[in-house]
């Protein structure tokens, strides 16, 4: 506890605990900034008085805010549903778009195996490396071919 400081009791309700410790102006002053007033306390300069008045107004203008926003979201909750037929039509653009890459990326790696392989009849020496290639080229189209079964019925 600080020296010189009274102990107050318990009860009643914080403006009049805050008036016995000498602070009643701190606590009329809390007190009309919660509830947005403006308040001229006794004995209070001009210069704490127009600092209460500011500080009601902006409250009130604080408040007024808060309304207005409440308000505007409101009405943009009650806008109707967005047209939702564009979005379709696009996804089913995009969605043939994306089969025939794939169709297109599965062709496309069995003429790769299909390359590799005359390499490896032609250059005995790297058959090996020719015919690797030629195997994961004809697995990538297996796998191409299996995300369009499985992803992509035919419609």
């Amino acid at each position: 506890m600080r020296p010189g400081a009274r102990v107050v009791p318990a009860t009643g309700s914080w403006a009049q605990a805050a008036s016995g410790l000498g602070v009643a102006r701190s606590a009329e002053r809390y007190q009309a900034a919660l509830a947005g007033d403006a308040v001229h306390v006794r004995g209070e300069t001009g210069a704490g008085k127009a600092e209460c008045e500011r500080s009601g107004a902006q409250a009130r203008l604080t408040r007024q805010q808060a309304k207005m926003q409440r308000e505007s979201a409101e009405r943009s909750r009650a806008v109707s549903p967005p047209d939702v037929s564009e979005a379709i039509e696009r996804s089913r653009i995009l969605h043939e778009q994306a089969r025939t890459a794939i169709l297109s990326f599965a062709a496309n790696e069995d003429e790769v195996a299909r390359i590799h392989e005359d390499l490896a009849v032609r250059y005995p020496r790297m058959r090996e490396k020719y015919q690797q290639t030629a195997d994961r080229a004809r697995e990538a189209a297996e796998r191409a071919r299996q995300t369009l079964r499985e992803h992509f019925p035919e419609s």
